[in-house]
């Protein structure tokens, strides 16, 4: 028998429907704005955008604002990394104003600092350093003023973060360490916060990585004890360890500037050392390779092919399936390569340049393997041609245009090209043979006709400014 329950069944009222229907479009909508973005058609996003704003403007719904917030924020990202500061400002105004007007709602304030974050990263990027450090003052006074709110205090970490990277570049290294000093004070008082302190180490590596620029080994070493202490003090933060051996990476290259050798040989053990400990974490084994990286070119500069080549077998034992691990092999041959052939045994640069296109070969699906081939043959012209050798650099100097035309729209192989070539013109130039300098000088000439928005090409063909 049937039972009647009591009660209504539950329809939804037109008015709710119709605010269904909106939240669907404006979703739609902000799907369609990524897919513009993402395509680098910043005009069809602006359009998606601007329709987003109008269906904000027009119902007074919470859902809507907070869509609105993240399509400004996406919008911004994308032109912002085209350099556009004006566009990228004016985002941002709009959604610090949308979450300003509503500030009961937690989210605004969110896409308000995740904008002022890439508006940050816009300026920083461009230079406007000044712009910099006044959009971290505005993400600093958010922060501090919802303390409850700890996706705010990422979004100033990262921009600390950001500015370590550029002021450290900017060889205002002061100011950097005044940043990550602010930066490693928020991770401490902070611990129950993981973020933060990935945050903290990856600022440290761009510190590191600005000592490394100009041989301070000893700042290096310093900071890099700090980056693995809380990696220690945290082992069950993976994140920690693969920043950790970033960091080596980074004083392997310190040390190697300032001429200690062996020191950079006992920190690339160490990095071994990790990697095995965790052999289950591939960054470590990628960090391991580029660690050795950087000893080849280390002992190629100090004129010390076996050590270099010793450095270049601890990368082939590292995981030879590992694709990030076969790039980083191949970088070390090229660095290999440029160091024989600088020391005159031209035979034995060529021997190890004929791993290069076997590599590539054997990974047709990895094109970064084809370039970094061309790295190669651009390091053995160099050798060649310098000792010598002309005719086997001209050879090599032809094959390496062959693979460029075979992929015209790939410009690294278009530069290594390029440079290839002018190595070989300016062995012209010095051994007077003018006609097959212009010849060589004319072909670059029409390939800058051919791709006129490739501006390292419209560079090197750009004719030297005259003095005044």
């Amino acid at each position: 028998m049937f039972r009647r329950v009591s009660g209504s069944s539950h329809h939804p009222s037109p008015a709710g429907e119709e605010a269904g229907w909106r939240s669907l479009q404006a979703k739609a909508t902000l799907k369609l704005l990524g897919q513009h973005v993402d395509a680098g058609d910043f005009a069809a996003a602006r359009a998606e955008y601007a329709t987003l704003a109008e269906l904000t403007r027009k119902h007074h719904d919470p859902e809507l604002r907070e869509t609105c917030a993240k399509g400004a924020a996406a919008l911004l990202g994308g032109i912002g990394n085209t350099g556009d500061i004006v566009g990228a400002e004016s985002l941002y105004n709009e959604v610090a104003s949308l979450s300003h007007d509503h500030p009961g709602e937690p989210p605004l304030r969110r896409w308000r600092a995740r904008a002022a974050f890439l508006l940050l990263t816009t300026c920083g990027t461009a230079g406007e350093l000044i712009a910099a450090r006044q959009v971290y003052g505005v993400l600093a006074t958010l922060a501090q003023d919802y303390p409850g709110e700890a996706v705010l205090r990422e979004e100033l970490a990262k921009g600390a973060v950001h500015l370590t990277a550029v002021l450290s570049k900017a060889k205002l290294d002061d100011e950097a360490r005044a940043f990550y000093d602010t930066l490693a004070a928020l991770a401490a008082s902070r611990p129950d916060e993981p973020i933060l302190r990935e945050l903290q180490t990856k600022g440290a590596v761009n510190l590191i990585a600005g000592f490394a620029e100009v041989a301070d080994a000893d700042s290096a070493r310093a900071l890099y004890a700090t980056v693995a202490g809380l990696a220690a003090a945290y082992p069950g933060e993976a994140g920690l360890r693969a920043i950790q051996a970033r960091a080596v990476v980074s004083l392997i290259l310190a040390l190697g500037k300032a001429r200690q050798t062996h020191a950079a040989r006992q920190m690339h053990r160490a990095l071994i050392g990790l990697a095995a400990a965790h052999a289950d974490e591939a960054p470590l084994r990628v960090e391991q390779a580029r660690g050795a990286v950087n000893l080849v070119g280390m002992f190629g500069r100090t004129g010390d092919p076996v050590a270099a080549r010793e450095a270049l077998a601890t990368i082939a034992a590292a995981h030879p399936g590992d694709a990030d691990v076969r790039e980083q092999l191949a970088k070390g041959e090229v660095n290999l390569v440029g160091a024989l052939a600088d020391g005159g045994d031209c035979d034995g640069a060529g021997a190890v340049y004929l791993t290069l296109p076997a590599l590539a070969a054997a990974h047709p699906d990895e094109p970064a393997l084809r370039r970094i081939q061309a790295m190669g043959m651009v390091n053995l012209i160099a050798g060649l041609a310098g000792h010598g050798r002309l005719g086997e650099a001209e050879g090599l100097q032809r094959a390496l245009a062959a693979m460029a035309v075979e992929t015209p729209d790939d410009e690294a192989l278009r530069a290594e090209r390029l440079k290839g070539s002018a190595n070989v013109i300016r062995i012209y130039a010095e051994t007077g043979k003018v006609a097959e300098a212009l010849a060589l000088y004319q072909e670059l000439q029409a390939l800058s006709l051919a791709y006129p928005d490739d501006l390292f090409l419209q560079h090197l063909m750009a004719p030297p400014a005259r003095a005044g």
